[in-house]
């Protein structure tokens, strides 16, 4: 599946600008967590999911508080994108299945380098703490290279806008 990420990067930094609160797939907490930013980005962003997926994070999803919502659907990535909508709320995935669904909704939506990218554009790490986090994420992400390519154009833009 050719997945299109590439939004404009003003767009990005202006959904960077209302993010308050996000729904995050097991993928993306264990992503940020082995990256090593998940508690600079849970002390951020206000981070949320569902049961099933901090289930199957396990101890990775430490400290993201549980959201319910009154969902009946066949899988977990329908419950949670259908949580998400239900509570108006953008979207942190790795998977492509969620992001297919997200992508026909409203909901702005990131991948965890897209995370990265935020917690430098608000400032809460340095540039120092973002090249160290970015190459632990390159050891463990699995980006094609149209995505890192993407990531570090946002990079770019934010960089010149600060």
């Amino acid at each position: 599946m050719n997945f299109k990420f590439d939004k404009p990067p003003q767009e990005v930094l202006v959904e960077f600008q209302r993010l308050r609160k996000a729904m995050i797939d097991a993928s993306s907490i264990i992503y940020a967590r082995k990256a090593g930013f998940i508690s600079i980005l849970q002390d951020n962003l206000e981070l949320t999911t569902i049961p099933e997926v901090i289930a199957e994070a396990g101890e990775d999803a430490d400290n993201i508080p549980p959201m319910h919502c009154t969902v009946i659907t066949e899988t977990v990535d329908e419950k949670f994108m259908q949580c998400a909508l239900q509570n108006d709320l953008p979207v942190i995935s790795e998977d492509k299945k969620i992001l297919t669904l997200v992508k026909k909704t409203h909901l702005p939506y990131f991948n965890v380098l897209m995370m990265l990218n935020f917690l430098s554009y608000i400032e809460a790490i340095d540039q120092n703490q973002y090249s160290r986090f970015y190459a632990s994420l390159q050891k463990i992400a699995w980006y094609s290279p149209r995505i890192w390519a993407y990531g570090d154009r946002i990079r770019r833009v934010i960089e010149n806008s600060l």
